[in-house]
Protein backbone atom coordinates (compact mmCIF):
# COMPACT_ATOMS: atom_id res chain seq x y z
CA UNK A 1 0.00 0.00 0.00
CA UNK A 2 1.25 3.54 -0.77
CA UNK A 3 1.82 5.47 1.93
CA UNK A 4 0.75 9.32 1.75
CA UNK A 5 2.03 12.10 3.47
CA UNK A 6 -0.02 13.69 5.59
CA UNK A 7 -0.37 17.96 6.73
CA UNK A 8 1.82 16.59 10.09
CA UNK A 9 3.75 15.47 8.34
CA UNK A 10 3.27 11.54 9.27
CA UNK A 11 2.53 9.17 7.05
CA UNK A 12 -0.70 6.67 6.70
CA UNK A 13 1.29 3.72 9.02
CA UNK A 14 2.20 6.49 11.47
CA UNK A 15 -0.90 7.84 11.84
CA UNK A 16 -2.46 4.54 12.38
CA UNK A 17 0.37 3.51 14.95
CA UNK A 18 -0.45 6.83 17.00
CA UNK A 19 -4.26 6.53 17.17
CA UNK A 20 -3.92 2.92 18.63
CA UNK A 21 -1.22 4.60 21.00
CA UNK A 22 -3.09 6.99 22.72
CA UNK A 23 -6.55 4.41 22.31
CA UNK A 24 -4.63 2.34 24.77
CA UNK A 25 -3.23 5.20 26.79
CA UNK A 26 -6.65 6.22 27.20
CA UNK A 27 -8.27 1.95 27.81
CA UNK A 28 -5.46 2.25 30.51
CA UNK A 29 -6.76 5.65 31.93
CA UNK A 30 -10.10 4.36 32.24
CA UNK A 31 -9.04 1.54 33.52
CA UNK A 32 -7.46 3.17 36.19
CA UNK A 33 -10.44 5.03 36.83
CA UNK A 34 -13.16 2.56 37.22
CA UNK A 35 -11.57 0.56 39.46
CA UNK A 36 -9.46 2.76 41.77
CA UNK A 37 -10.46 5.70 43.69
CA UNK A 38 -7.83 8.89 44.13
CA UNK A 39 -6.64 9.86 47.22
CA UNK A 40 -5.06 13.16 48.39
CA UNK A 41 -2.11 12.67 50.00
CA UNK A 42 -1.02 15.12 53.20
CA UNK A 43 2.21 16.47 50.80
CA UNK A 44 -0.14 17.18 48.09
CA UNK A 45 0.21 14.62 45.95
CA UNK A 46 -2.41 11.56 44.59
CA UNK A 47 -2.19 8.43 44.66
CA UNK A 48 -4.37 5.52 43.71
CA UNK A 49 -6.27 2.74 45.72
CA UNK A 50 -8.00 0.17 44.56
CA UNK A 51 -12.13 0.76 44.47
CA UNK A 52 -12.62 -2.89 46.04
CA UNK A 53 -10.12 -2.13 48.80
CA UNK A 54 -12.46 1.08 49.55
CA UNK A 55 -15.61 -0.78 49.60
CA UNK A 56 -14.58 -3.33 52.13
CA UNK A 57 -13.52 -0.51 54.25
CA UNK A 58 -16.86 0.72 54.05
CA UNK A 59 -18.37 -2.58 54.40
CA UNK A 60 -16.39 -2.91 57.60
CA UNK A 61 -19.11 -2.74 60.67
CA UNK A 62 -18.24 -0.37 63.66
CA UNK A 63 -20.28 0.36 67.24
CA UNK A 64 -21.55 3.79 67.61
CA UNK A 65 -23.40 5.44 69.95
CA UNK A 66 -26.41 7.95 68.96
CA UNK A 67 -28.20 10.46 70.98
CA UNK A 68 -31.38 10.14 69.63
CA UNK A 69 -34.73 11.32 71.49
CA UNK A 70 -33.20 11.76 74.77
CA UNK A 71 -32.02 7.95 75.04
CA UNK A 72 -28.85 6.48 73.93
CA UNK A 73 -28.96 3.88 71.34
CA UNK A 74 -25.87 1.38 70.06
CA UNK A 75 -26.28 0.12 66.73
CA UNK A 76 -23.24 -1.86 64.43
CA UNK A 77 -23.34 -0.58 60.64
CA UNK A 78 -20.60 0.66 58.75
CA UNK A 79 -19.30 4.27 59.39
CA UNK A 80 -20.49 5.26 55.86
CA UNK A 81 -24.48 4.42 56.60
CA UNK A 82 -26.42 7.27 56.04
CA UNK A 83 -27.98 8.27 59.31
CA UNK A 84 -31.80 8.04 57.82
CA UNK A 85 -31.04 4.46 57.00
CA UNK A 86 -30.23 3.77 60.54
CA UNK A 87 -33.02 5.59 62.08
CA UNK A 88 -35.54 3.77 59.54
CA UNK A 89 -33.75 0.11 59.63
CA UNK A 90 -32.02 0.08 63.00
CA UNK A 91 -33.46 2.15 65.19
CA UNK A 92 -36.91 2.23 63.59
CA UNK A 93 -37.70 6.06 63.71
CA UNK A 94 -39.76 5.90 60.66
CA UNK A 95 -40.91 9.56 60.87
CA UNK A 96 -37.58 10.76 58.54
CA UNK A 97 -38.63 9.52 54.86
CA UNK A 98 -36.20 9.00 51.98
CA UNK A 99 -37.15 11.21 49.03
CA UNK A 100 -34.10 12.31 47.29
CA UNK A 101 -31.10 11.16 48.59
CA UNK A 102 -29.31 14.24 47.81
CA UNK A 103 -30.48 16.83 50.51
CA UNK A 104 -32.74 18.32 48.21
CA UNK A 105 -36.30 17.69 49.18
CA UNK A 106 -36.11 17.96 52.79
CA UNK A 107 -38.50 14.75 53.82
CA UNK A 108 -35.42 13.03 55.67
CA UNK A 109 -35.08 16.28 57.87
CA UNK A 110 -34.02 15.72 62.14
CA UNK A 111 -33.14 17.96 64.56
CA UNK A 112 -28.69 17.87 65.30
CA UNK A 113 -27.95 20.52 68.05
CA UNK A 114 -31.09 22.24 67.35
CA UNK A 115 -30.11 22.63 63.56
CA UNK A 116 -32.09 21.36 61.01
CA UNK A 117 -30.50 18.65 58.75
CA UNK A 118 -31.09 16.03 56.01
CA UNK A 119 -30.20 13.03 57.76
CA UNK A 120 -29.46 10.89 54.13
CA UNK A 121 -26.42 12.91 53.41
CA UNK A 122 -25.43 12.85 57.16
CA UNK A 123 -23.48 9.50 58.20
CA UNK A 124 -23.83 8.00 61.57
CA UNK A 125 -20.24 8.21 62.11
CA UNK A 126 -20.63 12.39 62.10
CA UNK A 127 -24.12 12.32 63.59
CA UNK A 128 -21.98 10.52 66.82
CA UNK A 129 -21.55 13.42 68.84
CA UNK A 130 -24.75 15.24 68.67
CA UNK A 131 -28.32 15.34 70.58
CA UNK A 132 -30.65 13.86 67.03
CA UNK A 133 -34.23 14.31 67.70
CA UNK A 134 -36.73 12.87 65.54
CA UNK A 135 -40.75 13.64 64.62
CA UNK A 136 -41.27 11.06 67.28
CA UNK A 137 -39.45 12.73 69.95
CA UNK A 138 -41.57 15.81 69.70
CA UNK A 139 -44.86 13.83 70.50
CA UNK A 140 -47.05 10.47 69.78
CA UNK A 141 -50.30 10.06 68.15
CA UNK A 142 -52.45 9.87 71.35
CA UNK A 143 -50.41 13.11 72.87
CA UNK A 144 -49.23 15.17 69.68
CA UNK A 145 -47.04 17.79 70.93
CA UNK A 146 -47.65 21.74 70.17
CA UNK A 147 -46.09 21.57 66.81
CA UNK A 148 -47.76 18.70 66.13
CA UNK A 149 -50.60 19.49 67.23
CA UNK A 150 -50.94 22.91 65.03
CA UNK A 151 -50.61 20.88 61.59
CA UNK A 152 -53.96 18.73 62.79
CA UNK A 153 -55.48 21.87 63.92
CA UNK A 154 -55.14 23.57 60.16
CA UNK A 155 -55.24 20.16 58.10
CA UNK A 156 -51.89 21.27 56.90
CA UNK A 157 -51.21 17.69 55.75
CA UNK A 158 -52.72 16.22 52.26
CA UNK A 159 -50.53 12.85 51.38
CA UNK A 160 -48.20 13.66 54.39
CA UNK A 161 -44.80 12.49 52.86
CA UNK A 162 -43.07 15.99 53.17
CA UNK A 163 -45.23 16.95 56.69
CA UNK A 164 -42.11 15.01 58.87
CA UNK A 165 -39.18 17.82 57.28
CA UNK A 166 -41.69 20.39 57.47
CA UNK A 167 -42.36 20.10 61.26
CA UNK A 168 -38.92 19.85 61.83
CA UNK A 169 -37.50 22.61 60.43
CA UNK A 170 -40.57 24.45 61.56
CA UNK A 171 -39.71 23.24 64.95
CA UNK A 172 -35.76 24.41 64.92
CA UNK A 173 -37.26 27.87 63.25
CA UNK A 174 -39.20 28.37 66.20
CA UNK A 175 -36.80 27.17 68.77
CA UNK A 176 -34.19 30.01 67.20
CA UNK A 177 -37.44 32.49 67.08
CA UNK A 178 -40.28 32.25 69.13
CA UNK A 179 -42.10 34.76 66.67
CA UNK A 180 -41.42 34.54 63.43
CA UNK A 181 -42.92 36.46 60.53
CA UNK A 182 -44.35 34.70 57.39
CA UNK A 183 -41.30 35.94 55.10
CA UNK A 184 -39.29 34.28 57.47
CA UNK A 185 -41.53 31.11 58.17
CA UNK A 186 -41.83 30.49 54.05
CA UNK A 187 -37.68 31.41 53.98
CA UNK A 188 -36.89 28.89 56.57
CA UNK A 189 -39.30 25.79 54.72
CA UNK A 190 -38.05 27.28 50.80
CA UNK A 191 -35.88 23.89 51.08
CA UNK A 192 -38.56 21.55 51.59
CA UNK A 193 -40.86 20.23 49.19
CA UNK A 194 -44.66 20.06 49.03
CA UNK A 195 -45.96 18.53 45.60
CA UNK A 196 -49.34 18.72 46.89
CA UNK A 197 -49.63 22.44 47.05
CA UNK A 198 -50.44 22.63 51.07
CA UNK A 199 -47.68 25.82 51.78
CA UNK A 200 -50.31 28.24 52.60
CA UNK A 201 -51.85 25.64 55.03
CA UNK A 202 -48.68 24.36 56.56
CA UNK A 203 -47.46 28.44 57.03
CA UNK A 204 -50.30 28.85 59.30
CA UNK A 205 -50.22 26.12 61.46
CA UNK A 206 -46.25 26.97 62.16
CA UNK A 207 -47.97 30.72 62.58
CA UNK A 208 -50.80 28.56 64.72
CA UNK A 209 -47.83 27.18 67.18
CA UNK A 210 -46.12 30.23 67.71
CA UNK A 211 -49.09 31.96 68.56
CA UNK A 212 -50.24 29.05 70.94
CA UNK A 213 -46.42 29.34 72.76
CA UNK A 214 -46.83 33.06 72.76
CA UNK A 215 -50.36 32.63 74.94
CA UNK A 216 -48.79 29.74 77.03
CA UNK A 217 -45.96 32.01 78.32
CA UNK A 218 -48.03 35.18 79.21
CA UNK A 219 -50.55 33.36 80.86
CA UNK A 220 -47.66 31.51 82.81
Amino acid sequence: MKETAKNDGLTDKQTHHRIIIIHRRKTAVLKIFLTHSLVLTRNGTFHTVSCSRTQERKRVRMRFSLKVNGKTRVVDVSSSTPLLYVLRNDLELNSPKFGCGLAQCGACTVIMNARAVRSCTVTVERATNFEITTLEGLGTSSSPGPLQQAFIDEQAAQCGYCINGMIMTAKALLDSKPNPTDPEIKHALNGNLCRCGSHLRIVRAVRRAAQTRAVKQQSS
